[in-house]
């Protein structure tokens, strides 16, 4: 249910990602990740997870923020249900956008940097 998109920097160190299918993306992601819930998610932060593990990195220790698309659609997910199945072991927040008006990209990423304090020089 929610896919992790495109490597954009997020200050410094933070990072959305884009197909974390490649390995080396998976070093990218320092302090705090962004990331769209929604179909196909699932897998991808399954995979997400094993890359941190592999890399010898705790997934309690990278905090996230999953954006909520589409929450203008008549058959958009309930809220409730999605923070039910995308469950993450460190910090984390859940941010409900609608993208034809611009509504909660900011608010993303102004969560994630609430969640990683001290992390982006003033």
């Amino acid at each position: 249910m929610g896919t992790i998109r495109s490597r954009i920097g997020i200050g410094a160190g933070l990072a959305r990602t884009r197909g974390l299918a490649q390995d080396c993306q998976r070093r990218g992601v320092r302090r705090g990740l962004a990331t769209r819930a929604d179909r196909g998610g699932i897998e991808r932060l399954e995979h997400f997870t094993a890359n941190l593990r592999d890399c010898g990195r705790q997934p309690s220790q990278i905090p996230i923020v999953f954006q909520l698309n589409k929450r203008d659609c008549p058959n958009a997910v309930d809220v409730n249900e999605l923070r039910k199945t995308f469950l993450w072991p460190g910090p984390s927040a859940f941010v409900e956008s609608v993208a034809p008006e611009g509504h909660g990209v900011r608010e993303a990423q102004d969560a994630l940097l609430d969640l990683t304090p001290g992390e982006v020089p003033t």
